[in-house]
């Protein structure tokens, strides 16, 4: 048997927001470049002057050197940049023998263009990921934003832009239809009379509810807010379960949830009032140890001991309902270990599961 003690970290873009990501990706200027078109972008526009391709890396040289940058600009690095203004500015940049470089237009800048034909595949890419939140009401409008600014910047015969990465599509949802106005009130701070029907309840009930914090898991959405009869504690949602909104209009409880602490120790959308942290065994099979290794369960993921038997690893969590489905999702490729409340409860949950199939 062989221990081990690393710990292991999720990949970055589990901390990174969708559209970060995609710009970090897809977007090739870098400081020193912007500030070499921004440069270049002033001695062009300047009227009656030509500039030489010595003129332009002395000129750039000297501001490179003013913030810090490289000592000297090579001519490559310049004809480049020329190159690039030309293709993604759309900068009528002329050349006249023997005299140099000039804008043909006196009145173009860069500035007046800040979005390039290279910003049009994050722009997309970014819509694609506010499609996800269609009922927050923001992703229509940013599709004619972007619609108006592809058709200022796309040139006659550009073929359409393809999409190269795809989300999962999120599936019909009853409760979409209170996120706007939920996130309307967070913004605004009101409180709401929410009328409230769970799952297997006979009747539904009106709460005096303090809204504080939209949370996402596993494609439906949650309500984090203060309950007006127990205000101590942070009371959720599920937004499938409300059946009506109306203004309260009462004094707001603002309350401020930090959710990247609060969901620190949990799998799910709730944090039990009275849940302590455990340390969680799991063993899983050698075929299915890589695909933990690769995408751990929780930050808190810790790989203790590979045995022929399989990969044993230790998580720090409070245990919730929506750990324990994600645990009876692996089948027989997992075993809890430990502790034992935690293993009994899913052996008598799959127990359970073999009794439905009593003929086999």
């Amino acid at each position: 048997m062989r221990i081990v003690a690393t710990k292991v970290l999720p990949r970055n873009a589990v901390y990174l927001h969708p559209l970060i990501s995609f710009q970090k990706f897809l977007m090739p200027a870098n400081k020193n470049a912007l500030l070499r078109y921004k440069v270049l972008d002033d001695c062009l526009k300047r009227r009656g002057r030509y500039w030489s391709i010595e003129d332009l890396m002395e000129k750039v040289g000297d501001t490179l050197r003013e913030d810090g940058g490289p000592a000297s600009v090579s001519k490559r690095t310049i004809q480049e940049d020329i190159k690039n203004l030309r293709l993604n500015y759309q900068a009528p940049i002329e050349t006249e023998p023997g005299r140099g470089y000039y804008y043909s237009d006196q009145s173009f800048s860069i500035s007046n263009t800040p979005l390039t034909l290279d910003d049009l595949p994050v722009l997309h890419q970014s819509l694609a990921v506010l499609r996800q939140l269609q009922a927050f009401g923001l992703s229509d409008e940013l599709d004619e934003v972007v619609q108006r600014i592809e058709q200022r910047l796309s040139q006659p015969g550009t073929a359409p832009m393809l999409d190269v990465v795809h989300f999962e599509q999120v599936p019909a949802y009853t409760g979409l239809t209170w996120l706007r106005p939920l996130y309307q009130a967070i913004r605004q701070q009101e409180a709401l009379w929410l009328t409230y029907q769970p799952f297997h309840s006979p009747s539904a009930r009106r709460e005096l509810v303090h809204p504080h914090l939209l949370k996402e898991f596993n494609h439906r959405w949650f309500l984090l807010g203060l309950n007006a009869n127990d205000i101590h504690i942070t009371s959720t949602y599920a937004l499938d379960r409300i059946i009506a909104l109306e203004p309260a209009f009462v004094s707001y409880r603002p309350v401020e949830i930090n959710p990247h602490t609060y969901f620190q120790n949990v799998i799910g959308a709730s944090v039990p009032p009275n849940g302590g942290v455990v340390e969680i065994r799991l063993r899983f099979s050698p075929n299915r140890s890589p695909y933990i290794l690769t995408k751990p369960l929780h930050p808190t993921q810790l790989l203790v001991a590979e045995t022929s038997q399989g990969t044993e690893f230790a998580l720090q969590l409070i245990p919730t309902r929506e750990f324990n489905t994600l645990l009876l999702s692996f089948g027989a490729d997992v075993e809890v270990l430990s502790p034992f409340s935690l293993r009994s409860h899913i052996k008598q949950q799959l127990q359970k599961a073999h009794a439905n199939y009593p003929d086999i």
